[in-house]
């Protein structure tokens, strides 16, 4: 049998009701079935809703499906039955699950799973496990924050606040808030790049070619963040978090459905490149047709690693701004008159232009899942980022700043 507290838990999150209703949809999943995964499943069924809304929670599609019930097993056999080492193991393949995806079951929205797991692992997360499972800790952080979570666990979840990751402490003004010159750091640098230079003032070695060779791209950035050459410098440590993204503007050249997911479109859209990138997305749940995205702007974030879903590969993510409990997803909305291909800049940040992380430096440093947390809407519905002072920063084109049609107070991703 399932444990009360997880049961009603779960039951008070999926029907969304106050405890008394809770209670009632756990007592009716208890009747329905003896097994503690199979009264979690019940709870599904008991707290009725329309069946779109339980496929969500049970998986929609058989890929789904079947993660659901790996991650339930692996929360009974694992962590319920566990001891603290099998539960580090839970924590470290969560994480790399985590990687890629919001959810452990689906790219957009938690699942019966994931509420399982973050109830039976919320005790386990620490301040500091940010250090070693940042993606886990930013799938717990998006949960716990949740209103409808906090309504169902009540006083049995004590919100963690995680250490702020190392790259945090080294932004400089515009998102850490500090009045110092970045200039500075850059200015010693450019000091023993004029030393090493005025020792070998008449040397006509590979090196210097190269740079001969690379100088005027280097030193007039790409316009408007469009593919850079293969020798573009690496990101500066100091520079803030949100700028190593590559966030450009892209049209949605076609749409179409997946073939075997019910909940991926498969788009290409052009972001300024020589040809236009594939990229799968799961909003199938939330727009009726491929046409009401194919010819629109939107927003790709281009230096993700590209991976398979269902079987496409898909190279960049299109950000879309969601409500607490993921019931709304919209595309977020470049300004009109934006340019295909413009790099999003961030207001309120000075100092840029900025060089984009590559995909192994975004996948390697976890740079996506430190930046995850603080993406959010505004109440006036613009995307932004939160600097780790609390400030606000738009995404903001030449053209002005980005919008969604209706969800204010979201989150981004």
């Amino acid at each position: 049998m399932a444990a009360a507290g997880e049961l009603q838990f779960v039951a008070g999150v999926v029907a969304r009701a106050g405890a008394s209703g809770a209670a009632a949809v756990a007592d009716a999943a208890r009747k329905a079935a003896s097994l503690p995964n199979a009264q979690l499943r019940a709870v599904v069924e008991a707290a009725g809703g329309a069946p779109e809304a339980q496929r969500r929670w049970l998986g929609a599609g058989a890929e789904e499906q079947a993660r659901v019930a790996q991650w339930l097993s692996v929360k009974s056999k694992e962590v319920v039955d566990g001891d603290e080492k099998s539960v580090q193991k839970v924590l470290e393949a969560l994480d790399g699950c985590l990687q890629t995806q919001s959810f452990v079951a689906s790219p957009l929205y938690p699942s019966l799973a994931d509420l399982a797991l973050f109830w039976a692992l919320r005790t386990s997360f620490q301040p500091k496990s940010s250090d070693s499972v940042p993606a886990a800790c930013r799938w717990f952080n998006s949960l716990q924050l949740d209103e409808s979570v906090q309504a169902a666990a009540g006083q049995d979840l004590k919100q963690v606040k995680f250490a702020v990751p190392d790259v945090w402490s080294k932004l400089p003004n515009g998102a850490a808030g500090s009045s110092a010159p970045p200039a500075k750091v850059a200015r010693g640098d450019a000091d023993k790049d004029a030393k090493k230079g005025a020792e070998k003032p008449d040397s006509k070695n590979n090196k210097n070619k190269k740079e001969a060779k690379g100088g005027a791209k280097d030193a007039k950035p790409a316009k408007d963040g469009k593919k850079k050459g293969n020798n573009a410098p690496a990101p500066a440590d100091d520079q803030p978090i949100i700028t190593k993204m590559d966030i450009r503007v892209g049209k949605i050249v076609k749409c179409w459905n997946h073939e075997a997911s019910d909940h991926l479109f498969c788009e290409t859209i052009d972001v300024g490149e020589e040809e236009p990138r594939p990229i799968a997305s799961g909003l199938r749940s939330f727009y009726s047709s491929p046409s009401d995205l194919e010819g629109r702007l939107c927003l790709v974030l281009c230096n993700l690693k590209a991976r398979k879903l269902g079987g496409y590969l898909s190279n960049g993510m299109v950000l879309c701004a969601s409500n607490a409990d993921k019931t709304q997803v919209e595309v977020v909305d470049p300004p009109a008159g934006a340019e295909i291909g413009e790099r999003v800049v961030f207001q309120g940040i000075e100092g840029g232009p900025f060089e984009p992380a590559t995909p192994a430096q975004v996948a390697k440093k976890k740079i996506f899942e430190a930046v995850a947390p603080n993406l959010k809407t505004t109440a006036d519905r613009n995307p932004c980022w939160l600097g780790q002072d609390g400030k606000v920063h738009l995404f903001t084109t030449s053209k002005g700043p980005c919008s969604v049609p209706t969800i204010a107070n979201g989150i981004v991703s």
